[in-house]
């Protein structure tokens, strides 16, 4: 079975979203993907305002609202549809893992997000090759790899 790492590495103090980098593992534990995410910021775990906890899921294949692949995370605590899915900003999640290329800040409109999403997400199912489940372990505070993707 694949396994995709989530290293969260930022979690900026105005609270305008959680990002890190996904990686993807083949059956042997070999790298074959990777990319930046982007999330809402810890609340708590409060439904749809949160992102989730760190911890290892499950995540089975399936479709967004019927218009793409995506990867919907199982059995988060207190949570549901809780999705890998494409995104650029996190007004675009209510407490899913949204992934794309690079991370982009405008520190004087204080917006932060991820570019070429839409891509990204093509690539990431691509990678997982229609794999039915993948495990996703998510982790805190990673700073070894934000200087690649």
């Amino acid at each position: 079975m694949k396994k995709a790492r989530v290293d969260r590495w930022a979690s900026p103090p105005n609270g305008v979203g959680t990002f890190g980098t996904l990686v993807l593992f083949d059956e042997e534990n070999k790298e074959i993907f990777r990319c930046r995410t982007i999330e809402l910021p810890w609340r708590l775990n409060e439904p749809e305002i949160s992102a989730i906890p760190a911890g290892t899921y499950f995540a089975k294949l399936g479709d967004f609202k019927g218009k793409y692949p995506n990867y919907e995370i199982q059995n988060v605590n207190g949570r549901t549809h809780i999705e890998i899915h494409r995104g650029n900003t996190v007004k675009d999640f209510l407490g899913c893992v949204g992934l794309g290329r690079f991370y982009r800040i405008d520190e004087e409109n204080n917006r932060h997000w991820v570019t070429s999403s839409k891509k990204t997400m093509t690539e990431f199912t691509e990678a997982a090759g229609g794999d039915k489940w993948i495990v996703v372990e998510i982790r805190e505070n990673v700073v070894s790899t934000q200087s690649k993707a």
